[in-house]
């Protein structure tokens, strides 16, 4: 199942996604941007980081999505993440 999500913009490190489309499938949320779009994301991930703030992106693909339908933890685990991208 595909679902448009609106996000809180404070899980998102940057205005770069401030104005991108999130998404859900199959419980999975995650933000549909091109790998140039995901790679300006995570290295201002890593520009905007602290020592006291851990951080976590992922890419989304079937074989993820998979898992996270059949494991919950795993998908809370995605979901609890600052972003993931498709």
């Amino acid at each position: 199942m595909l679902q448009t999500l609106t996000r809180d913009p404070d899980h998102c490190p940057t205005d770069l996604c401030y104005d991108t489309e999130w998404l859900s499938v199959l419980g999975v949320n995650f933000l549909n941007v091109t790998y140039q779009r995901a790679i300006q994301l995570i290295e201002e991930l890593i520009l905007n980081r602290n020592d006291h703030d851990a951080a976590s992106a992922f890419f989304v693909n079937a074989h993820t999505l998979n898992l996270a339908t059949e494991d919950p933890e795993f998908r809370e685990t995605l979901n609890r993440s600052r972003f993931g991208v498709w």
